[in-house]
């Protein structure tokens, strides 16, 4: 009861230091602006392609399982969100179903890089070949490497900087342009929004509170009570796009140098002793998806077999304080205050299925030895539901 992994996140470090806030611009190799949350700035980058393409009843095409917030950024921008199912069995959004959804009023793909699993953004661009549709790749749940070259990648990436995000000033977001002809619209939206308001103490007050409470000695207590919600997906209709606050910019630079450092102890153990157990209880989703290069994840997800063996598996995780979560309880179209954005017609069984028996764990700074060694006993241990 008294130890409990907190299921992502890391400490964030909020001593800023002289031109910290000047160097963020050379950590991106593109033009960025920076709003005040993940959704404010999807929503700033889905208005830039709805304004200039003009279309009477603009449409955007987005996974049928991911964060509610993607559909409250579209609405925001005045688009029709429309849902694509899964690949079975995989994080990604199923080309040939996303080829049969396109029409003439669609005008943009967000691509989610789910868990940190990066997109097929290629194959994307391949489906939309020919047509003037923008693809958005949304990053919240990635963030690039230092060296990185940046390889596929859409017209706009968006980045968000929330509480368990890959890096994390507890708010704020970004819109990365590629493309400069969008890039402007970005601009003219970034220039008109206004800016965040912010007390520097209390923001300082919220990170320190929060750099106690990820610890595992500490974190059942949010844990245990109810009305704080932790982990809970709830929509919320996105009401404003403001520019990010100072005091969380000037703390980003130091933060993603921070998450450069970071080692990827608890990932690499993960990846190499699931594949070294043998076991087919589970599938290791990073694994299978990323068979060349493993990038850096925001947490370990694996698909259970069965949603009855998801649910076992959770069980006897959470028992031990692990860090588990099922992420988000359902697809779009069915999670509370969404129903009626989406036709009954909207069927998608792969990502109802994905929904069901997706499981993910903890890989953050604060996870030890004997937590993967109990993560590893508790996925090998025999089970009477497979």
């Amino acid at each position: 009861m008294f130890y409990q992994l907190p299921p992502a996140g890391n400490r964030i470090y909020y001593h800023v230091q002289r031109g910290d806030k000047d160097r963020i611009a050379d950590f991106f190799p593109a033009d960025i602006y920076f709003f005040n949350s993940g959704a404010a700035s999807l929503a700033a980058a889905v208005l830039a392609v709805v304004q200039h393409s003009g279309l009477e009843h603009p449409e955007v095409l987005l996974p049928a399982y991911a964060c509610p917030e993607l559909v409250s950024a579209v609405l925001y921008a005045g688009a029709r969100p429309v849902l694509v199912d899964f690949a079975v069995d995989r994080p990604w959004m199923d080309l040939s179903v996303m080829a049969e959804k396109l029409t003439q009023q669609t005008c943009a793909v967000i691509a989610v890089s789910l868990f940190g699993i990066p997109e097929r953004l290629d194959d994307i661009r391949n489906v939309l070949q020919g047509r003037s549709i923008w693809l958005i790749e949304d990053s919240a749940q990635a963030f690039p490497e230092k060296e990185s070259s940046y390889g596929e990648r859409g017209d706009l990436t968006i980045y968000s900087f929330g509480r368990g995000k890959p890096v994390s000033v507890l708010g704020g977001g970004a819109v990365l342009a590629w493309n400069a002809e969008i890039g402007e619209r970005v601009a003219r939206i970034h220039h008109g929004a206004g800016q965040s308001g912010s007390r520097r103490w209390l923001s300082r007050l919220k990170i320190e509170a929060y750099n106690h409470l990820i610890s595992p000695r500490l974190y059942w207590l949010p844990d245990m009570l109810p009305f704080i919600q932790l982990g809970t997906t709830i929509y919320h209709p996105l009401s404003e796009i403001k520019q990010m606050d100072k005091f969380g910019l000037d703390l980003l630079g130091k933060n993603i140098e921070e998450y450069w450092l970071r080692n990827q102890v608890a990932q690499n153990a993960l990846t190499s002793r699931i594949a070294d157990s043998g076991n087919d209880t589970v599938i290791d989703l990073a694994r299978v998806s990323c068979k060349k290069t493993m990038p850096r994840l925001l947490r370990y997800p694996l698909l259970a077999r069965t949603p009855e063996l998801r649910d076992e598996l959770c069980e006897r995780f959470n028992r031990k304080g692990l860090g588990v979560s099922k992420m988000y309880p359902a697809t779009l179209q069915k999670i509370n205050g969404l129903e009626s954005q989406f036709s009954t017609s909207d069927v998608t069984p792969s990502a109802e299925s994905f929904s069901q028996r997706i499981l993910t764990l903890p890989v953050h700074g604060e996870v030890r030895e004997k937590d993967i060694s109990e993560m590893l006993r508790v996925i090998t241990r025999p089970s009477g539901l497979h």
